[in-house]
C-alpha cells in the first residue's frame, strides 16, 4: 500500500488532476528515476518523465528498448520465467512533466530490496539470492535467439575486455593482461536483462517467478555483466543458483567481468576522485581473488 504522503502519491494526484482519463481505474504502484508506474489487477501502465537535462535525454531510448523487448515476449514463452508482455504501443502525452506511456501485463509478486543487510535474516536472503540466480540462468537460456536489439547495459562499460591502467604499475598491469585473456576465453555473448537487482526480481513466497524492467535489455557482448551489481555478500549464493541451471564454474568469470567494468570506470577519469579510489580498491581485491585462475 502506498503511504499517503510519498512523492509517488503526490505526483499521482497532480497528474490525476490534469489527466484523469490517463489514470482511470489505476492505483499508484511504483516510481523510478525515469518513470512512475500505475496499475490495476491485470495491467501496469508506465508513464515516462520528460527529459530535463543531459542525463535524462536517454529516456526515449530506454522506452524504445523496453517496448522492443516486450514485443519479442509476446510470441515467445521463456520457461520458468514470467516476463511482462506489451499490451499497448507507446502514446505521447501533452504534459510538461511526462512524455509518453504504454501498458504491459502485470506480474504478481513482491521484490526484495537491492542490497539487504547481511545481519537481517541472512539465511533467508541467501536462499532468495540462490533462487534469483536460477531465475536469471533460465532467462539467459530462454531468451537465446530473440531479437531484443543491442543492450544499453552499463553504458559504455561492456565488460568484455580488461584494459591496462598505467597508473597502477607494472605488476598490476601484468595481472590485468592475464585477466583480459581469461575473460575473453570464458565470456558468453547473448541477450542480457541489463539491470539485474533484487528490485527487478519478483517472488511469490520463497520462489522467484518473474523479471521486470527491461529498459536496459538486449544483446550483450558478455551476459555476465548481468551480475555486475550483485552485492558481494550474496554473490556466491546467486552464482550457486545460476550454476545449478547453467552449469560450469562461473564465479571467476563474473569476477573478471566486474574487473573489466571497474577498470573502465577508473580509466574514464570523468568520475570523482572518491570513485576512482573505490575502483582501485576493487581492482586490487578482484585480482587477488582471481590470482589462482590467472596462473600460467
Amino acid at each position: 500500500m502506498i503511504e499517503p504522503h510519498t512523492q509517488l502519491h503526490e505526483i499521482f494526484n497532480a497528474l490525476n488532476a490534469k489527466m484523469p482519463h490517463l489514470l482511470k481505474g489505476m492505483d499508484p504502484l511504483g516510481m523510478g528515476a525515469n518513470a512512475i508506474t500505475v496499475a490495476n489487477e491485470h495491467t501496469v501502465r508506465k508513464i515516462l518523465f520528460s527529459p530535463k537535462d543531459e542525463e535524462t535525454k536517454n529516456r526515449q531510448a530506454l522506452l524504445e528498448q523496453e517496448v522492443r523487448a516486450m514485443r519479442a515476449f509476446q510470441n515467445h514463452r521463456i520457461e520458468d520465467v514470467e516476463v511482462p508482455v506489451l499490451l499497448t504501443e507507446p502514446e505521447t502525452i501533452n504534459h510538461e512533466d511526462f512524455i509518453a506511456f504504454y501498458d504491459m501485463t502485470r506480474l504478481h509478486g513482491k521484490s526484495f530490496s537491492y542490497a539487504p543487510a547481511i545481519h537481517e535474516s541472512p539465511t533467508h536472503h541467501q536462499k532468495a539470492y540462490q533462487s534469483a540466480g536460477e531465475l536469471l540462468a533460465h532467462f539467459h537460456k530462454g531468451a537465446e535467439g530473440l531479437d531484443l536489439g543491442k543492450s544499453i547495459g552499463t553504458g559504455g562499460w561492456h565488460g568484455y575486455e580488461v584494459a591496462a591502467v598505467p597508473e597502477l604499475g607494472e605488476a598490476i598491469n601484468k595481472s590485468l593482461a592475464a585477466a583480459d585473456i581469461f575473460l575473453k576465453q570464458n565470456l558468453k555473448a547473448g541477450n542480457a536483462h541489463g539491470d539485474v537487482n533484487m528490485g527487478n526480481i519478483l517472488f511469490r513466497g520463497e520462489k522467484t517467478t518473474g523479471l521486470i524492467d527491461f529498459s536496459f535489455s538486449g544483446h550483450a557482448h558478455n551476459i555476465y555483466t548481468d551480475m555486475w551489481t550483485l552485492p558481494r555478500d550474496f554473490q556466491d549464493d546467486f552464482m550457486e543458483g545460476y550454476e545449478r541451471i547453467a552449469g560450469g564454474q562461473l564465479k571467476d568469470v563474473v569476477d573478471a567481468t566486474k574487473l573489466s567494468i571497474w577498470v573502465s570506470g577508473y580509466n574514464e577519469q570523468r568520475n570523482p576522485a572518491d570513485y576512482r579510489a573505490l575502483a582501485e580498491k576493487n581492482i586490487k581485491e578482484i585480482l587477488i581473488r582471481l590470482e589462482p585462475s590467472l596462473r600460467p
